[in-house]
Formats: structure tokens, sequence, C-alpha cells
């Protein structure tokens, strides 16, 4: 088995300062910490997580405090988890993942027993009963998403209200003249997550702006009820444009589109999201909410955090989203 001895004769360095490295406790030279972490590579030197943390006093693992709700697209949800597991390993991080449902004590557990040196909180509410318990925590935490409240948190998303004033917008630029909203599914608005009120925000602001009018249905997941969205937007414009947020639900509005007669980009207008939004059955205009980006995001900060380079600042980072065009909106003739 390889040691951290012979990882200091390859490297021609005290075994000491093999430790250092592993610990942080001493600032080394950019040359050290290269030669060192090219021995460790070349003799394929894995440390003893176990004795790091002790020598560190740190656990070198991160909590990721996740929502299980039926509620909560499993793939949405996915994209989130799988960066922020990436990223935190190549700043040398474990995550463990603490579900939701554990509330406040959970996170107090976590921390108390040193299991976790800082925590990602995702998906929190408006009035989050984890917030407070966020401020008293003595570790560096950083929160997904937007609280009520948000002094002194150190938060990162999507800037929602840019990305709906953006989609507006575009739908704007083409000629459309009024807007079919398809919204939210009623569960997720009933958690009374920030990141809604501030897209209902950027619809009504774009809106009034261009001077569109917004015609906002119910949306879910449900045939009967998508049907009743297409049917109302249909009914409301001789050219309909439908701004369809959750991604859930855009093949389906695809069919029901289809069985009215009517084909996104022929007829109508279809600005989607997601990440299979281009292999739909017509490729779907998407907005983009950064979901990797913002997952780095919080990584970053956090680790900085954690390795003393900068203190969380306590502000929100909302990070930019994008807009891709593809073969599911027109250009409404005049």
């Amino acid at each position: 088995m390889v040691t951290s001895r012979d990882v200091a004769r390859e490297a021609g360095v005290s075994q000491s300062t093999v430790s250092y490295v592993m610990s942080g406790k001493r600032p080394l030279s950019d040359d050290t910490l290269r030669r060192v972490d090219e021995a460790m590579t070349r003799l394929g030197y894995q440390p003893n997580s176990r004795a790091r943390a002790l020598a560190a006093k740190r656990s070198h693992v991160v909590g990721l405090m996740i929502p299980l709700s039926p509620r909560i697209e499993a793939a949405s949800l996915m994209r989130f988890i799988q960066v922020i597991a990436s990223e935190a390993r190549g700043h040398g991080h474990d995550i463990l993942l603490v579900t939701e449902d554990e509330g406040a004590s959970g996170m107090q557990r976590v921390i108390g027993e040193q299991i976790c040196d800082g925590l990602i909180l995702m998906q929190v509410e408006t009035d989050d009963e984890r917030i407070p318990v966020v401020r008293d925590l003595k570790v560096p935490v950083v929160v997904i998403g937007v609280p009520g409240d948000a002094e002194s948190i150190t938060c990162v998303d999507a800037d929602y209200r840019s990305a709906a004033e953006l989609a507006v917008d575009f739908l704007a630029a083409r000629g459309h003249r009024q807007v079919t909203f398809v919204d939210w599914p009623s569960g997720l608005r009933q958690r009374d997550v920030n990141f809604i009120e501030r897209f209902d925000a950027g619809v009504a602001a774009a809106a009034q702006r261009s001077g569109i009018e917004v015609l906002q249905v119910e949306g879910g997941a449900h045939r009967e009820t998508i049907g009743r969205a297409v049917r109302s937007g249909l009914e409301a414009s001789n050219y309909p444009a439908f701004l369809v947020p959750d991604s859930g639900v855009q093949a389906m509005l695809q069919e029901s589109l289809m069985l009215e007669g009517r084909r996104p980009g022929l007829d109508v207008s279809l600005i989607g999201s997601g990440e299979d939004a281009p292999q739909q059955i017509v490729p779907l205009t998407t907005i983009d909410f950064v979901p990797n980006v913002v997952s780095a995001r919080a990584v970053e900060l956090l680790v900085a955090g954690l390795d003393g380079r900068r203190e969380l600042d306590g502000q929100v980072h909302l990070e930019v989203p994008t807009i891709t065009e593809r073969e599911s909106t027109i250009v409404v003739p005049t």
C-alpha cells in the first residue's frame, strides 16, 4: 500500500509537507502543491479519509438537503444533484444527502455530530422553517432559492423574473399580441417557492411593456387540464402563443395541439424549458434556467467559505438565464 512517506519521497518533500497539503493547515507554494499532487497521481495514492478528517478537524463532506416529494420533478432535481456532487468532488469534498423531511433537526444533527463541514439547501420556500436555523449554524451554508427573508443568507438561483421577460419579449418581437401562460402545477404553487413569484412578476412586467395580453390558465399533469389550456389559448388568438415553464407537460401539450389540428412552429408558437426540449416531436424554443450554472455557483461559494478564502457574503446571487430558439415558434404574418 502506498503511504504518505512514499509520496514525500516521490515529490522530493518532507512527509509533514504532504500532510500539510492534505490538511490545508499551512500555506504552501504552487510548485510544492503541484509536485505533491503529481506524485499522488503517479503513485495512485488514496489518503485515508477518516485520518485526514481527524488531522484537519474537518470531514470534507458537504450536506445537501433535498426535497423528496411527488410534486418535484425527479429529472430536474437530478440535474442539480449531479452537478453539485461533481463540483464538490473536484474540490475534494463528498456529498451527504439529507432529506427535507428531517427539517431543521436534520440540519442540526449533521452539523452537531460533525458529519458535515457545511450545507447546501435546495427548494427553499418563501416562509421556510430552516432559515432561522441557518443563521444560528456555525458552519457555511448556501441556499439554492430565495426565502422571503434572505437577510444575511447566501442564496443562489436563476433570475426567474428575467427568464419570464426574455420569453414574453421574444414572442412580442415575433408579432404575437396575446400569450397563453400555462401555469406551474398547483402543488408547486402550494409550496410557496419564491421563484414562481418572480416568474409571475417578469411575465406581468414584459406584457405591460410590450402591450401584450396574457391569459393565465391552469397547468398540471392531467390531460384534461392541458386540453382545456390548449383550447383556451386557441380561442383567444388566430396566432396563439403558449408559454409553458413546466417541462413535465410539454409533450402532452404538443399532443393536445396536434389533436386540435395545430402544430408548433407552423401556426402556433410554443416556448418551454428543460433538457428534453430538443427531443420533443417539434424541438422546442426554450428558456434555460441554467441549473448547471446555479449548482456550480453554490458549490463555489460554499467551498470558498469552507477553505477560508472568503466569508460568505449573505447576498442573493441571481444567474442569468438564456433563451434558445428552435422550431416551435413562428413569426406572425403582417
